[in-house]
């Protein structure tokens, strides 16, 4: 939330040539899916098990034309045993 919080802070300077979503655990599932069909994203926000749910589980989010990915504090994602999602994810 704090990240997607500061980039809603910049959104404006693209004038709605971007958007973005972000998808966090403890949102229904229903409501990211429903946000992803109406408005897409160039910017995607999330944990990984909600990006994990969305990319490999539903298959309803797809970033192959993702050009950069930012994994804040990945180090310790991979410490709290998010391996798996984080792999699946980057493929």
């Amino acid at each position: 939330m704090q990240t997607a919080t500061v980039l809603q802070l910049f959104m404006p300077i693209f004038k709605e040539k971007l958007n973005f979503c972000y998808f966090i655990g403890g949102d229904k599932l229903e409501y990211d899916l429903e946000r992803i069909e109406e408005k897409g994203a160039n910017i995607v926000v999330g944990t990984p098990g909600r990006l994990f749910d969305l990319i490999v589980s539903k298959e309803a989010l797809s970033l192959r034309k993702l050009e950069v990915v930012i994994l804040d504090e990945a180090d310790k994602l991979m410490e709290q045993g998010h391996e798996m999602h984080l792999t699946h994810i980057l493929q």
